[in-house]
């Protein structure tokens, strides 16, 4: 961080500036006639409001929302400014662009017509800007003058604003870059002489400006910058009574500060020197200061402003006084208006969240947390959007709000287990009249084909490694073996016993027994729930809002889209930067794909070891985090992937952060990080490889299908579904899986270390499931904690700050089919209790198709690494 004394360094600046005017003897005024409206001091880096157009264009890029400014001006009879005037100015960021506009009516004073030739006028100004990245922005702006008696003007601004860090901003502003010609009216000197009309080019000018933030916020800011004019100027001969033109050149310097006395209120100062480097004429100095009052408890801000000039000693005095008033969407009014009112962010989670929705929420928590604005939360979920291991995090992260000082409310309509358990560590917990906790337990299941199989004349036909690696048992048998049930048993218990944990301890229930009670009792009404203290509250829909304000003592502002404009004003640039390497659903060997009827994904080895090099060989990623949602898939495929992992992490630290399910393919990617963060409640290891195919011949007999093969070499057809393997043909495909699976016990001891050898991991493995919990016992997993720790973890380790932008890739496709077919399989917000039935049938349905799909879609040859799919739906 860089730390500096505001007054140390503001002197130094001063100083600077006298010392390069003390070689300059002169000045000769000289007045911009594309000049707008005078504005109160301000810096072109920190000009956050409408009138950036003005100063810096680049800058309406970082504006939190729209703006809308008055601006005035009034100038006394002097030589200097010339910007007397009114204008109206509005911006308004849309994504990473932002637009502006702005009219100024302008009207010199009479001094300046007199000696400059410069007539009223109306200046327009349109711009635009350009932010490619949070934290740097490219501006335009075009300006054009109407009721101008001297000639048609037209003129163009560029501009370029980077803010890298918190403590520092740079902009570069070029204006009037087609130099566009003015045609000045005649003048009268003040010997009485008489200078006609003439035409003149605008010079050009170049401006730099270095603003440094001690501490990093509003309180104080001090910066210098400089300015170059370069142009022609039209010169009048009185002797020859003509003119001739002669290169003008001018250096002006100034240093600037601000400091927020208070919150809201906050003064600025500007000390200016003009005509630097120029041996003919006196240098000019000038102090302008300003106020600014644009705290929350009012709707809108005004700052007033001030100019005087310090030198020379025969031109000293008031220039001119400035003012502004302007509206924002950022300053929403607060009933009564003297009393500051309580900012909060509310979130609705209305839909499943896969594994970058999930990432993007936490990323607004994170958000959240850090806005000192924010001083309430609310959530709002609809049932079944969570999974328990989705549950974990969200409590984690609505302690960590409360830690914040934030108060957390949950708005519940009604709540299944996973849901409920997330919310039931917010401070408060209240619930729709109509709604009520569907608080029965976990559960889930595994779903066997065998029956259905034999019926219709097919016949699985597996291989499998590990007693414990129960996937193919789904297509060979009716109901699960000794050792698959008792896994099963062993790993419902470790989530079960943790829930019933955590619902004890965020309702003061005293034991784990009273918490099991509650559980056994339910499901429960909203009054029900009021009854045995689940909820704090029935509250109506309308009502909401009465309550918070209730609640909070005050008038609340509720933010219902919190995030959807990027937090991009005075945050740091994209590099440094943490990438999030998101891999979810089936791991397969060629390139990713999703089927969303079903909510089937493919984690594609080629699409993500693309990525892994292209992240390996970018040098502003410092550290990559795994996000792992996959019960894997093959096993070829997961050791592409864990290669490419282990090349990566010789050039950078990898930390794997596995979410509901990171097992067998999976946990096999995982074990090349150099740490793993692992939930609780997360389905992990299964290490262990089977293959396998179906004969389908008995079903083309029973339907009146023959078929002759013809072949070459015993084995040809071996792959074929219209036989079952041979004896020899079993013996070599079981050798062969041994084989894979002491190369995933091998790749396991290389990617962990930690002193585990093929025998060790192999106690641990032969398919065996096991809760993130029990997985950090047995050394699997180092650490218990989501996303966020695991991104924070990453952050350290590759000195990346927190609050910057995470790159996630693959980057996910949302075309306008997987729109449409979203859409359609999306329930309402309110849904009838058809739907609802029509719901639970069709999640049944999907459950059973996606249970066999993941297998009728695995490569032919590819020995198989991955979970039934029931188990992953808890």
């Amino acid at each position: 961080m860089l730390r500096f004394s505001g007054g140390f360094v503001a002197l130094i600046i001063t100083l600077a500036i006298m010392a390069i005017g003390a070689k300059a003897k002169a000045q000769q005024a000289y007045v911009r006639p594309t000049e707008g409206v005078t504005l109160p001091a301000t810096s072109s880096t920190e000009v956050n409001d409408a009138t950036a157009l003005s100063i810096n264009p680049a800058n309406i890029g970082f504006l939190d929302s729209w703006s809308f400014v008055y601006a005035g001006s009034r100038v006394v009879e002097q030589r200097h400014l010339a910007g007397q005037g009114h204008g109206l100015f509005l911006a308004f960021p849309i994504g990473p662009f932002g637009l502006a506009v702005s009219t100024e009516f302008m009207n010199p004073p009479k001094s300046i017509m007199d000696w400059q030739g410069l007539d009223s006028r109306m200046r327009f100004s349109l711009g635009m800007s350009f932010n490619p990245v949070r934290s740097m922005g490219f501006g335009i702006a075009y300006r054009t003058f109407y009721y101008y008696d001297l000639g048609d003007v037209d003129t163009f601004d560029l501009s370029l604003t980077v803010r890298p860090a918190n403590q520092l901003a740079l902009s570069f502003v070029f204006s009037d870059a087609n130099s566009p010609d003015v045609e000045y009216h005649s003048v009268k000197t003040e010997t009485g002489a008489r200078i006609p009309l003439r035409l003149e080019q605008v010079p050009r000018r170049f401006g730099i400006n270095l603003t440094l933030r001690p501490f990093g916020n509003d309180r104080l800011y001090i910066g210098a910058e400089m300015t170059y004019l370069n142009g022609m100027r039209a010169i009048f001969n009185h002797s020859k009574g003509s003119f001739y033109k002669k290169e003008f050149n001018r250096t002006d310097a100034a240093a600037h500060i601000g400091w927020m006395i208070v919150d809201g209120i906050t003064l600025k100062g500007r000390f200016g020197a003009e005509g630097l480097r120029d041996s003919e004429h006196e240098n000019g100095y000038f102090i302008d200061a300003s106020l600014t009052f644009d705290s929350r408890r009012l709707p809108f801000g005004v700052s007033v402003g001030s100019n005087f000039q310090a030198g020379p000693k025969d031109k000293q005095g008031f220039q001119a006084v400035s003012w502004t008033a302007g509206f924002s969407g950022a300053m929403a009014p607060s009933v009564p208006l003297l009393l500051p009112p309580v900012y909060g962010a509310s979130f609705a989670l209305d839909k499943r969240l896969d594994s970058y929705e999930e990432a993007r929420l936490m990323g607004l928590f994170e958000r959240a947390i850090d806005d000192d604005s924010v001083k309430l939360i609310v959530l709002k979920p609809r049932p079944g959007v969570l999974s328990t291991t989705q549950a974990q995090e969200l409590r984690r992260r609505i302690f960590a709000m409360s830690a914040a000082g934030k108060k957390t409310v949950c708005y519940l309509t009604e709540a299944t287990a996973p849901v409920y358990l997330a919310c039931s560590g917010a401070d408060e917990v209240w619930i729709n009249p109509a709604g009520g906790l569907r608080l029965t337990g976990l559960s889930t299941h595994a779903i066997f084909f065998k029956d259905l199989m034999d019926k219709l004349g097919v016949t699985a036909d597996m291989i499998r490694i590990g007693a414990y690696k129960s996937a193919p048992e789904s297509f060979t048998r009716t109901e699960p073996t000794a050792a698959s049930f008792d896994a099963m048993n062993r790993m419902m218990d470790s989530i079960y016993n943790r829930l019933l944990s955590n619902l004890a301890s965020d309702r003061a229930l005293g034991s784990i027994a009273a918490a099991g009670k509650l559980i056994d009792d339910g499901p429960y009404t909203a009054s029900e729930s009021l009854s045995v203290g689940l909820v704090d509250k029935i509250i109506f829909a309308d009502e909401l809002n009465d309550e918070l304000n209730s609640l909070m003592g005050n008038a609340v502002v509720l933010n219902e889209n919190y995030g959807n404009v990027p937090l991009r004003r005075r945050s740091y640039l994209d590099s440094p930067a943490v990438a999030v390497v998101h891999i979810q659903g089936d791991i397969v060997a060629g390139e990713s794909m999703d089927i969303p009827f079903l909510g089937i994904k493919k984690a594609g080895a080629k699409t993500i070891t693309k990525e892994l090099r292209k992240l390996g060989d970018d040098p502003n990623i410092r550290a990559v985090v795994l996000r792992i949602n996959s019960p894997g898939g093959s096993a070829l495929a997961s050791d592409l992937i864990w290669k490419e992992v282990m090349s990566l992490r010789k050039k950078k630290p990898v930390i794997a952060s596995l979410g509901s399910v990171a097992a067998s393919g999976g946990y096999y990617i995982a074990s090349a990080a150099n740490v793993i963060y692992s939930e609780p409640t997360t389905i992990t290891g299964s290490i262990g490889i089977f293959y396998g195919k179906v004969d389908m011949s008995g079903l083309l007999g029973k339907i009146g299908i023959d078929l002759t093969t013809y072949k070459r070499g015993a084995h040809a057809d071996m792959e074929s579904w219209m036989r079952p393997y041979t004896p020899e043909e079993r013996h070599k495909m079981l050798g062969q899986l041994r084989e894979f699976y002491h190369l995933f016990l091998d790749r396991v001891v290389e990617g962990r270390g930690r002193g585990f050898t093929r025998e060790i991991v192999d106690k641990r493995g032969r398919g065996r499931i096991w809760t993130g919990a029990d997985a950090k016992y047995h050394l699997l997993v180092d650490h218990l904690g989501g996303y966020q720790e695991a991104l924070d973890h990453a952050r350290s380790l590759g000195f990346v700050a927190r609050g910057t932008r995470v790159f996630h890739v693959p980057t996910p496709k949302s075309g306008l089919i997987k729109r449409i077919v979203r859409s359609m399989f999306t329930r309402a917000a309110t849904p009838s209790a058809l739907e609802q039935i029509f719901a639970t049938v069709g999640r049944d349905l999907k459950r059973t198709l996606a249970a066999a799909l993941p297998f009728t879609l695995a490569e032919r040859g590819a020995p198989q690494a991955r979970l039934p799919y029931g188990i992953i739906e808890q």
